[in-house]
C-alpha cells in the first residue's frame, strides 16, 4: 500500500532531468499540439508585429496552464523549462528530414538567406527519428581537406564517416559540414573550406551547421560532441574552446594539440578525449597529462590509424560519446575571451572587452570571466578582468526568480531585487538567440560600468 502511494505521489510531482530542467510531466503529444502556436509567434517575431506576439503569449499562457493543471502542478509556465526545451524541439518543421532517416549519410544543403552563403553538408539521422518525439544527441564531425568537390567530395566523406560513426548512426545524428555551394538547385556542388576552421570565412561555413539543428533537426542540447579528424583535430578543441557553450565535449582524432592548457581552461565541465594513432606520433601531446580543474582529459589508442580504429578503439571510442553529458544549468563558469565573436559562456555573454593585441591566456590582464552561483543566498559571484560590460541570463534552474537575486561582480553589487520571468523573455532569446548558446533564459540583467580589476593595477 505505502509503495502504491509513493508510485502516485511521484507521478504527480514535477520531474528534473538530469541536466537541471523541471518538467511538469504533461505528454509529449500535448506539448506538441502547441508547436504551431510557437511557429506562428516567431513568424511575427520576423516581421515585428507585436500585437500577434501578444496574442500568441496570451495562447500559449492558456494552454499550458491546461497542461499544467492535467499534471497537478502549479509553478508559472517558464518554470518548466524540461517542458519548453520538449516543446521547441517538437515544433521544428522535420518532415523533410524524416523521410530520410536511417539511410545513411545524405547532402543537405542550408540556404541562410541574404548575402550569406549557401552551405553544403553531409547528415545522417536515425531511423527511429521518424517514429519518435525523442531528441537525440549529435556528433558534428570537422572533416580536414580530402580534396575534391562535387560527388567525388560527398562520397569520399561518406566512406570516412560510416567507418567512423557505423556503430553510433543507429542513435546519433551525425552532421558533416563541407563547404560553399557552388551553383544552383539540383547543379549545385558542394566545395570545400580551404585552411583553418577558425577562419572567418571557414567559420560562416561551419556555424551554420548549428542553424541546421536549432531551425531544422530535433535534437538534445545537451549531448553535442565536436569531433575532429586528424589535422582538424586542433581546429575542433580551438573551437571548444571558444564556444564552449555549445558542446557537452569535443574529440582531437589524431592532430596536433595545438591549445595550451590556459584555454584549456575554457572547457570547464565538459571532457576532451584525444585519439591516438600513427598520425600521432610526432605530436607534442605533454599538455593532455596536466591536471586542469573542472575538464575531464582522457586519450584512447586507436591502434593503428586514427581514421580506422581498431574494434576495442571503436568501441571505448562509443562509450565516451555515450557517456558524454553537458549540464544546462551549470552553477559555475570560467571562460578567458579569446575574440569578441566568442565571448559567450552559457548563461554570460560579455560586452565591451579590453584586450592587448599581444595578449597572451596566461596574462594577468586577458580578458576572463568566473562566476558561482549560490543557491543557498540566491546570488551570483563574478570575477572579472577587462570586461567593461555584460548580460547575464537567468531561469529557475539557476536561481529562484521568485525571491530577490542578488548579484556581485568584482565585489560590488549591481543587482538586487526580484526578477520578472517572461515567457516572452524567454521565446525573444531563442528566437534571436541574445544568450549566444541556444539556451532557455526568462530574464535578463544588463550590468555596465565594471571595473577593470586586472591584478596587480588600479582601476
Amino acid at each position: 500500500m505505502l509503495a502504491s502511494l509513493l508510485l502516485v505521489s511521484t507521478l504527480l510531482m514535477p520531474t528534473t532531468l538530469d541536466e537541471g530542467l523541471t518538467q511538469s510531466g504533461a505528454s509529449d503529444r500535448d506539448l506538441e499540439k502547441l508547436g504551431k502556436d510557437v511557429v506562428s509567434l516567431f513568424d511575427a517575431m520576423l516581421v515585428d508585429d507585436r500585437s500577434e506576439q501578444a496574442e500568441l503569449i496570451e495562447k500559449l499562457e492558456a494552454g499550458l496552464a491546461k497542461l499544467h493543471k492535467k499534471a497537478k502542478v502549479s509553478h508559472p509556465s517558464t518554470y518548466y523549462l524540461g517542458d519548453w526545451d520538449k516543446l521547441l524541439e517538437l515544433s521544428k518543421p522535420t518532415k523533410t528530414l524524416k523521410s530520410k532517416s536511417g539511410r545513411g549519410f545524405f547532402k543537405h544543403t542550408f540556404e541562410q538567406g541574404g548575402d550569406d552563403p549557401v552551405v553544403g553538408m553531409l547528415l545522417s539521422l536515425p531511423k527511429e527519428y521518424a517514429k519518435t518525439k525523442a531528441l537525440f544527441p549529435v556528433i558534428i564531425g570537422l572533416k580536414p581537406e580530402m580534396g575534391g568537390s562535387g560527388k567525388s567530395l560527398v562520397e569520399a566523406v561518406s566512406v570516412r564517416a560510416t567507418t567512423l560513426y557505423g556503430d553510433l548512426m543507429t542513435d546519433h545524428i551525425v552532421l558533416i559540414p563541407l563547404g560553399p555551394e557552388s551553383g544552383k538547385g539540383k547543379r549545385a556542388l558542394a566545395t570545400e573550406t580551404k585552411g583553418s576552421w577558425l577562419l572567418i570565412d571557414n567559420l560562416y561555413t561551419f556555424f551554420p551547421s548549428f542553424r541546421v539543428l536549432f531551425e531544422q533537426v530535433r535534437f538534445d542540447r545537451s549531448r553535442v560532441v565536436l569531433d575532429g579528424w586528424g589535422e582538424a583535430g586542433k581546429d575542433a578543441v580551438a573551437l571548444a574552446t571558444s564556444a564552449p557553450s555549445f558542446f557537452a565535449g569535443v574529440i582531437n582524432r589524431g592532430g596536433e594539440v595545438g591549445v595550451e592548457a590556459a584555454l584549456l581552461e575554457n572547457l570547464f565541465g565538459g571532457r576532451l578525449l584525444y585519439v591516438t594513432g600513427t598520425e600521432s606520433e610526432d605530436h607534442d601531446l605533454s599538455v593532455l597529462d596536466e591536471e586542469i580543474e573542472g575538464v575531464e582529459i582522457q586519450s584512447i589508442d586507436s591502434e593503428g590509424s586514427v581514421f580506422e580504429p581498431s574494434e576495442e578503439g571503436r568501441a571505448a571510442i562509443k562509450s565516451w560519446i555515450e557517456g558524454t553529458v553537458k549540464n544546462l544549468a551549470p552553477s559555475e563558469i570560467r571562460f578567458k575571451i579569446t575574440a569578441d565573436h566568442f565571448a559567450a559562456v552559457n548563461w554570460c555573454k560579455a560586452e565591451n572587452v579590453t584586450r592587448r593585441a599581444t595578449a597572451s591566456p596566461n596574462d594577468k590582464d586577458f580578458p576572463r570571466i568566473s562566476a558561482k552561483i549560490n543557491r543557498a543566498k540566491n546570488s551570483i559571484e563574478f570575477d572579472t578582468v577587462n570586461v567593461k560590460e555584460m548580460q547575464i541570463f537567468l531561469n529557475d534552474a539557476l536561481l529562484d526568480l521568485s525571491k530577490t537575486v542578488t548579484i556581485h561582480v568584482n565585489g560590488e553589487e549591481k543587482f538586487k531585487r526580484a526578477p520578472r520571468a517572461g515567457l516572452l523573455t524567454m521565446l525573444e532569446n531563442r528566437f534571436y538567440n541574445d544568450s549566444g548558446d541556444y539556451g532557455l533564459y526568462t530574464f535578463k540583467v544588463p550590468i555596465s560600468d565594471i571595473s577593470a580589476n586586472v591584478p596587480g593595477r588600479d582601476g
